[in-house]
């Protein structure tokens, strides 16, 4: 039925968009992404409830509402969170990378992409369409190009501090 989504916590109906959140399964606070990896239907109390915390203390939250009740909260919809932590926590920790944001930064911190392009001998490529086609690590920045005739993304490595390349790879 079109418009009806089920809390992944408590499992209630949630009738959209009244009442529905998206549930970050780890939270953008902590390194989570936005993709639908990390994103899980949820009401809009089970989302405020949990807030940022982690399924461990989620999970000790819940048991300690089971012991002395939790307003807007039956028994059973208490046993039910308790059962979908877990199915979540396996999930969580088989998904892994999928559902942690990639470090990237602003184009225009490695000068601009377009004069590396021309300095390199990269005219033929773009940018690539993919989430962050821009990153970086501790000494190194990484651009993922794609070529305009053929398609395929080449990754190239600069050194941060001379903007030279330090390899160049193809996917």
């Amino acid at each position: 039925m079109p418009g009806i989504e089920f809390c992944c916590y408590c499992g209630r109906i949630i009738v959209f968009p009244l009442e529905l959140t998206n549930e970050h399964l780890v939270p953008v606070s902590k390194g989570g992404n936005n993709t639908l990896y990390n994103k899980r239907p949820c009401c809009n109390k089970c989302n405020t409830w949990r807030g940022n915390l982690t399924f461990e203390l989620f999970e000790l939250r819940v048991k300690a509402a089971l012991r002395v009740g939790r307003k807007g909260y039956n028994l059973q919809d208490l046993q039910a969170m308790l059962e979908n932590i877990q199915y979540i926590k396996h999930y969580v920790a088989t998904a892994g990378e999928k559902l942690l944001r990639q470090k990237s930064y602003h184009l225009h911190t490695v000068r601009s992409v377009g004069t590396l392009k021309k300095k390199h001998g990269l005219a033929g490529y773009k940018v690539a369409d993919i989430g962050h086609p821009v990153y970086e690590t501790e000494d190194r920045y990484y651009i993922v190009l794609e070529s305009l005739k053929e398609g395929k993304p080449v990754e190239i490595r600069f050194y941060k501090e001379t903007l030279e390349p330090f390899i160049k790879l193809t996917k």
